[in-house]
Parts: C-alpha cells; sequence; structure tokens
C-alpha cells in the first residue's frame, strides 16, 4: 500500500482492511491496539499490533505529507477513531455504506 500513487486512497484502503479486522476480532484488536506492546507481550498479537501501528505511522504521515489528513492526527488517534467508526457501521448493518463515509471523515478532516 505503501507504493499505491495516491496517499489518500492508500489510507483510505488500509483503514478500511483494519475496520474490517477490528470487526471480525470482536474488540480484541481494538484493546490490543490501545495498549502499547511490551517485551513481555512477545506473542503473535503483539506483533500483529507492532504491524499496525507502523503500517498506520507510515500510511498516515505519507498522507498528512501531500495534505491529504489532518496534521494533529496520531497514529493512536487514527486507530481509535478507526474502531470507533467499524463499532458503528456494525450497529447499522443496513447502511452498507456507513464505514466507508465515516472512514471519508478521516481524510478530509472535518472541522
Amino acid at each position: 500500500m505503501l507504493e499505491h500513487p495516491s496517499p489518500d486512497e492508500a489510507l483510505r484502503t488500509w483503514l478500511r482492511a483494519v475496520a474490517h479486522h477490528a470487526t471480525a476480532m470482536r474488540g480484541l484488536v481494538a484493546t490490543e491496539m490501545i495498549a502499547k506492546p511490551t517485551p513481555e507481550t512477545g506473542t503473535a498479537l503483539a506483533a500483529c499490533h507492532e504491524a499496525i501501528h507502523t503500517t498506520g505511522a507510515a500510511l498516515l504521515g505519507r498522507a498528512q505529507r501531500h495534505g491529504n489528513a489532518p496534521a494533529q492526527l496520531d497514529t493512536a488517534d487514527l486507530l481509535m477513531l478507526t474502531n470507533a467508526i467499524a463499532w458503528a457501521s456494525e450497529q447499522t448493518p443496513s447502511d452498507t455504506g456507513l464505514l466507508d463515509r465515516l472512514l471519508a471523515l478521516i481524510n478530509t478532516g472535518v472541522p
């Protein structure tokens, strides 16, 4: 995704994948993404957590440098917001476009 020609599209695609992953894990990933991994948590989940943070930071930084994401947003904020959006979209399964509309707000930076 880091090689995608459009920084905002790369970020949006990754956010959608994170939202779907969080939904599939029913909150486990959300809890893990909020907590910082420690040397004692050398599990596969901790490695996944680190990969999610690293990829998110790279994609967010690229989008910010191109003016496609709010400058004040950091990776922890982004992951928390993405998990909240995933939860909200689960609450209204009949609105199939809700997830994408809410994720689009991250890129537009609506004040």
